[in-house]
């Protein structure tokens, strides 16, 4: 199949020329799109029929001459192109190469202004167009380069070849680095480098899953950036934690050919929370700091300030004049912008606008930079200050206001231009007065703009940022008051009827806060309207990260978070320690292994951090006594946050629907401050309500805020077993450890530690005295609880096991694997005893019945099996989930199983019939444990929706929805006595319940 082209060309170049080279490439075999041919009557406007010809061609072929730079029709042509990921062959027709713009600079461009050398230059064209068309990498954010590109070309070949060399070959042999630093002062064109470097055709092909450009600065919101960066590659469920956020991301990008660009980092957690990437991806970081770099492993790339000659060329393009004729004053400017590519670009700029060299030059000497705070002024290099001074002093008054207004905005974002004009024609003025301001800033380089009318966007250096908010600081409420009432103008209704402007709603609670309206912020988030308004827009995600955002400026809640913030330092002290123990017993194991004598005295394993003291009866009673009576901001924040974050995927697939938000705030609960305030809207819906019906026993028990955090776990809660005394708790978790906790005191009794691996599963014995695990290292483990000694290593398996459970005898264990098969093992001598296979798929969970003599499990096969663990045959197959089984348990009496699917329902079987005899729905996510009451007539079961809900086996009905978990709930176990439930979960902690109230009694 022959390659297809597209011709883009001005018709007053060289319309002879562009023929010529039709035919000559028609000759060749090419499929040539040329307007004369293809469209005679095609105008001087961009139409959606050479769209669609971009479209289907292979490549465009962009024949350059001033006629053709100048149009804008044929930029639009290439940049349309550019954009859909066309491979783009500029040939250079008429004049010089510096007519190349932006872009195109970076590409190889052949020289077809003389005639007697055409044949040879068509025989290199026709050699690249008949190269194969290799994908290129989509551009995610980007930034377009500079009006005045200057190419640095040995800068950029440097940090293409640490960014692109030996991709071929794996990573981990050659030691190729993942993560490429580049760094320089501010102003110097690290960003425009770096910006450079992802839109060469080159690097897009060698990475075509993308080059993603993620903004941070100096106080980046990690979490938004994480999202975005997920999102974009798929994944749908939010992110609480960057913790989870590097997760989720090391899970998506680890197949990926993707660059990650982290622009202007100033702190290495903001680096660390993005370096996961797989073998064929890469880190870019663009900072001032060189310790962040060699921190993270990576290859650094400098970059330096211009040379002399390359300053005056890039002041003389922005100026409007040749090189050549640059006077001795231009001289002085240039060194007195110390080379610097931004404050360049500001001076020239102004020269090009009228401004004299001599006066530039005078103005940059006497610029008075004293209204700035001491350790900007002593920015080591304040030419660009004084540059951005100069040029601001020089602006019309109105044009300055606005600018200066700018400071409204936060700094490494851009803003959407409908949120500016909404700012400046606040006061009755006009957007094209408005809009004609931004392209003055936008020609004096004091901003970016972005994009193409009605969607562009407005972003400005950090260091100009820097200026203005040093220059309005003093009016830092009275700016964003006036946002506010600017927008406050497009809200007849109250602020849920506001605009959609892609700014507005992601926003208004950032500036409430700043402009000093707290109450009011508080007011928005605990009325359901902006609830609707945020989900109608998609943003439930964003509603979150409102509650957050005003939660965490309560001052009632200050002392608190002081106190979070001073036990995440104690755990992640104790997390080195325990660090520099394991290092210190596996140097004290070689030594031993070498025969070495060992004279120092073996580790001792560190303490845990002292935890709170656990709450009494009499302190919950009091504490939901006052949330429903006298609930304070906090309370009432709290609950609509616990609405947002436990609906979270209702909301998101139906919140845009009318009414729905009402509905399922009438129905997520029995009471409560969310369902009062539902309920004084019914009146105002104006269709049908689906109310659902609470059972008489069903009561709201708001969970207490967490007075005490009981330090323990580090990462996520996998499993969790009660011993029968009703005692003690054994936690397994995913980092690699058991803990036995004492559930009167809260205490962590004893550390478990042998697993290599996540742990998946944890059963105590009948006796109380040993604890069985399963581990992703593909063993089982025996524990003794008096001493925490591992007593027994199982090994069989071939892949992770994910459930264990022990016979009521105590001497025998099964365990289910992802190898499909069960195991059965016998706990005295360690053998196995039977391999149990029938499943086609994954085994999650296993649960023995309590005469001892069979087995449930359950499967990604989404089935059930029973097996005779005496003969090790499968007598019965459970069917009627529709996803995986996730976890199983058997009622007492044997009669019945219940399990839980990622299908969001549990159901109730009969073990003798086989027969499903309920089917319990509520969950809006993946249900991951269910755990009987020992009376059998309940279940407790934990779900991805971050709940865990208690059933009666009965009637079906939901009795209770225990709210608390921050992140999925994994495991679940009932005590012995039927009153409590503990509970693990992805937010790091062991919760224990009160089956009664609802309660959350400690964590």
């Amino acid at each position: 199949m022959s390659t297809t082209v597209f011709l883009s060309y001005a018709r007053d170049d060289d319309e002879p020329f562009v023929r010529r080279l039709f035919d000559d490439l028609s000759a060749a075999g090419f499929d040539v799109w040329f307007d004369r041919i293809s469209m005679p009557g095609r105008g001087l406007t961009f139409t959606q029929e050479i769209g669609r010809a971009i479209d289907a061609r292979d490549r465009l072929v962009l024949i350059l001459g001033r006629k053709a730079v100048q149009s804008e029709y044929v930029e639009r042509e290439w940049r349309y192109a550019f954009d859909a990921g066309k491979v783009i062959n500029p040939i250079l027709r008429l004049g010089d190469y510096d007519l190349l713009h932006g872009e195109l600079k970076l590409i190889d461009t052949p020289d077809f202004r003389d005639d007697a050398r055409y044949p040879g230059q068509l025989a290199t064209l026709i050699r690249q167009l008949s190269e194969p068309v290799a994908p290129l990498g989509k551009l995610i954010a980007v930034p377009s380069l500079p009006p005045h590109f200057l190419v640095r070309r040995d800068r950029l070949e440097a940090l293409k070849n640490a960014v692109i060399s030996d991709l071929q070959r794996l990573v981990g042999v050659t030691g190729t680095p993942t993560r490429v630093g580049v760094r320089g002062m501010g102003g110097i064109g690290k960003s425009v480098l770096t910006s450079a470097l992802g839109r060469s055709p080159e690097v897009r092909r060698t990475f075509p899953d993308g080059v993603f450009w993620v903004p941070i600065g100096e106080r980046p919101d990690l979490l938004v950036r994480q999202r975005e960066v997920a999102r974009f590659f798929g994944h749908r469920d939010n992110i609480e934690t960057v913790h989870e956020g590097r997760s989720v991301l090391q899970s998506v990008l680890h197949d990926r050919a993707v660059i990650l660009v982290l622009d202007d980092v100033w702190h290495k957690d903001a680096a660390e929370a993005f370096d996961v990437l797989g073998v064929r991806c890469r880190l870019v970081v663009t900072t001032r700091d060189a310790t962040l770099i060699t921190g993270l492993g990576g290859v650094e790339q400098q970059v330096q300030v211009l040379t002399d000659a390359e300053a005056r060329q890039l002041l003389a393009e922005w100026a409007n004049v040749s090189r050549d004729a640059l006077p001795a004053a231009a001289l002085d400017v240039v060194r007195q912008c110390g080379r610097l590519p931004l404050a360049l670009a500001i001076c020239g700029a102004m020269v090009r606008d009228g401004t004299s060299w001599r006066d530039l030059a005078d103005a940059l000497r006497n610029a008075d930079l004293g209204f700035m705070r001491h350790d900007l002024v002593n920015y080591p290099h304040p030419d660009v200050l004084r540059c951005i001074k100069v040029s601001v002093d020089a602006l019309e008054p109105n044009a300055a206001r606005c600018f200066e207004e700018l400071a409204v905005f936060a700094a490494d974002e851009a803003a959407p231009e409908a949120a500016v004009l909404t700012l400046w024609a606040r006061s009755g003025g006009k957007e094209y007065v408005a809009r004609k301001i931004l392209l003055e800033l936008s020609r004096k380089a004091l901003i970016v703009i972005e994009g193409r009318e009605p969607r562009r966007l407005v972003s400005m250096h950090d260091l100009i940022h820097d200026y203005v908010s040093e220059a309005t600081r003093d009016r830092e409420q009275e700016l964003h008051g006036a946002l506010l009432s600017a927008y406050a103008a497009k809200c007849p209704n109250g602020w849920p009827s506001g605009p959609n402007d892609g700014y507005f709603q992601q926003k208004l609670c950032g500036h409430l806060l700043v402009a000093g309206r707290l109450d009011e912020a508080v007011s928005l988030l605990t009325d359901l309207p902006w609830v609707e308004a945020k989900c109608r827009a998609g943003l439930v995600f964003g509603l979150q990260a409102d509650y957050d955002e005003v939660m965490s400026a309560l001052p009632e809640l200050q002392a608190e978070l002081r106190e979070k913030e001073k036990q995440q330092e104690r755990l992640a002290g104790w997390a080195a320690e325990l660090l520099a123990y394991a290092e210190a017993w596996h140097r004290r194991r070689v030594s031993q292994a070498q025969g070495e004598t060992l004279s120092d005295q073996a580790p001792g394993l560190p303490d845990s951090p002292a935890s709170c003291e656990p709450r009494t009866w009499e302190k919950i009673d009091a504490e939901i006594y006052r949330i429903r009576e006298r609930p304070g901001r906090p309370d009432r924040l709290s609950v609509f946050a616990g609405f947002a974050k436990r609906e979270c995927y209702p909301l998101i697939e139906h919140g845009a629907l009318s009414g729905f938000v009402v509905q399922h705030a009438l129905n997520h609960a029995p009471g409560g401050l969310v369902r009062d305030v539902a309920m004084r809207l019914v009146p105002l819906q104006r269709g049908p309500l689906l109310i659902r019906r609470w059972p008489a026993s069903a009561t709201w028990n708001p969970r207490p805020g967490c007075l005490q955090t009981l330090v323990g776990h580090w990462k996520g809660v996998s499993s969790v077993s009660v011993t029968p005394d009703g005692r003690r708790a054994v936690s397994g978790s995913d980092d690699k450890t058991l803990r036995v906790w004492d559930l009167e005191s809260g205490e962590c009794v004893h550390t478990l530690a042998g697993h290599s691996r996540e742990i998946s599963s944890v059963t105590v014995t009948p006796d109380g005295r040993r604890a069985v695990s399963g581990s992703d290292d593909e063993t089982v483990r025996v524990w003794a609880l008096e001493s925490g000694d591992c007593v027994q290593t199982l090994a069989g398996h071939s892949a992770s096991v994910q459930s264990v459970s022990v016979t009521p005898d105590g001497r025998r264990a099964v365990s289910g694997s992802h190898d499909k098969t069960l195991r059965v093992w016998d706990l005295e001598s360690g053998a196995c005893v039977h391999t149990l296979a029938g499943h086609s798929d994954s085994v999650r969970s296993v649960s023995v019945t309590p005469n001892g003599r069979r087995a449930v499990s359950g499967s990604d096969d989404k089935t059930l099996r029973v097996w005779d663990l005496g003969s090790g045959a499968c007598v019965q197959t459970l069917a009627g989930h529709s996803a995986s089984v996730r976890s199983v348990s058997v009622t007492l009496d044997g009669r019945r199983a219940v399990s839980g699917s990622d299908d969001k329902t549990l159901r109730v079987w009969d073990l003798e019939s086989g027969a499903c005899v309920q089917t319990l729905a509520g969950h809006s996510a993946s249900v991951r444990s269910v755990s009987v009451t020992p009376d059998g007539r309940r279940a407790v079961s934990g779900s991805g929706d971050k709940t865990l809900r208690v059933w009666d086996l009965e009637s079906g009905e939901c009795v209770q929805t225990l709210a608390g978990h921050t992140d999925s709930v994994r495991s679940v176990s009932v005590t012995p006595d039927g009153r409590r439930a503990v509970s693990g979960s992805f937010d790091d902690r062991v919760w224990v319940w009160d089956l009664e109230s609802g309660a959350c009694v400690q964590t």
